[in-house]
């Protein structure tokens, strides 16, 4: 059973605003029967879509869907609705977990089940053929719903979720407040991680800016705090060192890579108040994290990615000059990626073995540290952005332009004036991108090389932030 839920037992499982915790046996109670609605109306794999937010009802789906033998598509439900109606018409789920109100189910069929706020619709679509490992199914692309998939077998989730929790010592006492949304592989693994050792979650879906939140925070005396390196600014506007810390023993920060200043300003306030600060790498090709900095190492190797977590191995592939591509090797590397149903029926491509995609190099004690960048990714606020995504959004609007930029800040060239102002608004309203971290500008041109090849290095420079993280 995925995590052996049912031996917890009574024990607080999951923390809410205004009502009674969930305990270990209310939530197993609601996947039984959940999954037993799957079994009745199918007797195949199923692949489930679970439109998620950060609740009890989306986490019991999820979980649901893994205990009985079915494969889960996540994603956010904040997600456009043009994208997850792409989804649904390409991958032709055969249940749709989702919210009763959601725009997308609300004139639909009659749901087959209903949990809280949630219901289960069967959608009647032909069963098709899925690899009996295939449990988890995570977008590449965080906010741009790329059709494109990372395809994790059980395995993969439990082996990361149990190697997280040893690195961190995590155990029953522990309480993790949710930051960041379940459908992104960094907030999935907090809740994994914490699952599998019994301890209690203090689910919640505000905004850290909010006093919400910070009520949460400490109704719950939440013992530990993850978040993206966006997350970590707006701690630093909070200071959030001037409120009541008693409870909180550990911060994690993943999905980019932290200033040099705010690792020291954080590196600070967790020695004045005893707290353990891991900084960690990883991509959701790895269901989550890949490495770590043990805490006390963060200020002697300031920057660095740390050592594999355990399980799992780092080397540099076709080293020059001691740098070249970091490669990941441990159970937790996904089967592949999934571009269309068909896809779904693959075995393990990749054999435990991830490149990473990204430039690194060890220092003379095994530590790891990356230092340049080989895909065309970057780091929109937590959430992964494939620039391909991005200027093939361009081309579908009509718009003669490319884009490039750099962690939090997104650049796009347009070669007509009068796009400046409605691709912006485009790209702001289709990709939920901040306002102010999108920079549209013109240029008569596009450069090429001779061989018809966009220099994007000359329009853009070459990336300053190499770290991709997940």
């Amino acid at each position: 059973m995925f995590f052996e839920l049912e031996k917890y037992g009574n024990s607080p499982c999951l923390l809410l605003e205004g009502e009674s915790p969930l305990t270990y046996a209310n939530v197993v109670d609601a996947c039984d029967e959940i999954s037993a609605t799957f079994s009745h109306y199918s007797d195949s794999k199923n692949l489930v879509l679970v439109l998620c937010e950060n609740n009890p009802e989306s986490l019991v789906c999820y979980l649901s869907v893994l205990r009985s033998g079915n494969t889960v598509m996540l994603l956010s439900a904040s997600t456009e609705a043009v994208l997850v109606e792409h989804i649904l018409e390409l991958y032709q789920p055969n249940f749709l977990c989702a919210p009763v109100e959601h725009p997308l189910v609300s004139n639909s069929q009659t749901a087959v089940l209903r949990y809280r706020s949630y219901a289960v619709f069967f959608t009647g679509q032909q069963q098709q053929e899925m690899h009996d490992e295939l449990g988890l199914l995570l977008s590449t692309s965080g906010s741009t719903g790329s059709p494109k998939f990372v395809r994790l077998s059980y395995d993969s989730v439990n082996a990361n979720a149990s190697s997280i929790a040893s690195y961190l010592e995590l155990h029953s006492g522990d309480c993790p407040i949710t930051v960041l949304p379940m459908g992104y592989s960094y907030g999935l693994s907090v809740i994994n991680s914490h699952l599998s050792v019994g301890a209690r979650i203090s689910l919640t879906d505000h905004s850290i800016m909010t006093k919400e939140f910070w009520r949460a925070f400490s109704d719950h005396q939440a013992s530990s705090l993850s978040g993206v390196p966006y997350t970590y600014e707006m701690l630093r506007r909070l200071r959030i060192e001037r409120r009541d810390l008693a409870a909180l023993k550990t911060m994690t920060q993943a999905g980019g890579k932290l200033s040099d200043e705010l690792l020291t300003h954080f590196a600070g306030i967790a020695e004045n108040k005893e707290i353990r600060f891991y900084t960690m790498y990883g991509q959701t090709e790895a269901t989550a994290r890949i490495s770590y900095l043990p805490p006390e190492m963060l200020r002697s190797k300031l920057g660095s990615i740390g050592i594999a977590i355990p399980g799992g191995t780092l080397e540099i592939s076709a080293s020059e000059n001691d740098e070249g591509e970091i490669v990941y090797k441990g159970p937790n590397v996904m089967m592949g990626y999934a571009q269309a149903p068909s896809d779904l029926a693959l075995g393990d491509v990749l054999h435990g073995v991830l490149a990473t995609g990204d430039i690194g190099r060890f220092d003379d004690d095994g530590f790891c540290y990356v230092t340049g960048r080989l895909k065309r990714i970057i780091k929109m606020f937590g959430n992964r952005v494939n620039l391909d995504d991005i200027d093939n959004h361009l081309r579908r609007i009509g718009v003669d332009g490319i884009s490039g930029g750099e962690d939090n800040a997104l650049r796009v060239l347009v070669t007509d004036p009068q796009d400046l102002e409605p691709v912006k608004r485009s790209l702001v309203a289709t990709f939920k991108f901040d306002h102010r971290a999108v920079d549209v500008f013109y240029r008569s041109q596009i450069p090429r090389n001779e061989s018809g090849k966009i220099q994007y290095s000359e329009v853009f420079g070459k990336p300053d932030n190499p770290e991709l993280g997940a």
